[in-house]
C-alpha cells in the first residue's frame, strides 16, 4: 500500500455516494465511497477535483481509495457541543402558574371532589358563636357522606329524602325545593 498518492476525480455519482479517482501516476482508476473522505468537507466531491488519497486492497481483492482529501476544499472539524438546556419563555411560566393556581383554587374548593371516590363533603352547620364564658374555638369537623353531587337535579332523579337533602345544601343548580324554604320535595309522594 501506497501513501499519500495525488489525483483527480474522473467520475462521481453524487446520488448514490460514489465515484473513481484516476491516479497522476498512472494505473487504473480507484473506487472510493463517500465514507472514505476524511473529514468533513465543507462541500460534495465534483468531477475533476485534485485528491490526494491512499490505497487498500479489499477483502474482495479489488483496490480501493481511502483516506481521500480533496485538495482546496476546507475540511470543517466537527465542534463539540455542549448541552444547554432550553428556558421555558415567560409565557409558558405564566400558562403553568395560572394553570396551578386554578387547579389549587378548584382543589380547595371542592369542585374537583367528584373526582375522588368515597369524598369527604363539608356540610353547613349552625354557626356557633362564642359567648364570655366559652372561651373555646369550635371546630367544625368534615362529615363524611354516602352521597355526593354527580349532576342530578330533581326530586324524581332521588332514591331517598335524606339524599334531595344533601342534594339541595350541598350541590348547584339542584331544582328541588320550589318555595326556597330547604325542606326539598314537598310534594314527592315516595317520602
Amino acid at each position: 500500500m501506497r501513501m499519500n498518492r495525488l489525483g483527480r476525480i474522473s467520475d462521481w455519482n453524487d446520488d448514490r455516494g460514489f465515484g473513481f479517482v484516476e491516479p497522476n501516476d498512472g494505473g487504473s482508476t480507484l473506487f472510493f465511497h463517500i465514507s472514505a473522505l476524511s473529514g468533513k468537507h465543507a462541500r460534495r466531491p465534483v468531477i475533476g477535483d485534485t485528491v490526494s488519497f491512499d490505497i487498500l486492497r479489499a477483502q474482495d481483492g479489488r483496490l480501493r481509495a481511502i483516506n481521500v482529501r480533496v485538495a482546496g476544499a476546507c475540511i470543517v472539524e466537527k465542534a463539540e457541543r455542549r448541552y444547554v438546556p432550553k428556558r421555558a419563555s415567560v409565557l409558558a411560566r405564566l400558562a403553568v402558574l395560572v394553570l396551578m393556581s386554578l387547579g389549587a383554587y378548584l382543589w380547595l374548593s371542592g369542585s374537583l371532589s367528584f373526582l375522588l371516590p368515597g369524598k369527604t363533603t363539608y356540610e353547613p352547620r349552625e354557626q356557633h358563636f362564642a359567648t364570655e364564658s366559652d372561651s373555646r374555638p369550635v371546630a367544625v369537623r368534615p362529615v363524611v357522606s354516602p352521597f355526593s353531587c354527580d349532576g342530578r337535579r330533581y326530586c324524581s332523579q332521588m332514591r331517598s329524602r335524606e339524599e334531595a337533602v344533601f342534594f339541595v345544601r350541598n350541590c348547584p343548580g339542584t331544582e328541588m325545593d320550589g318555595d326556597g324554604d330547604g325542606v326539598p320535595c314537598e310534594r314527592d309522594s315516595r317520602w
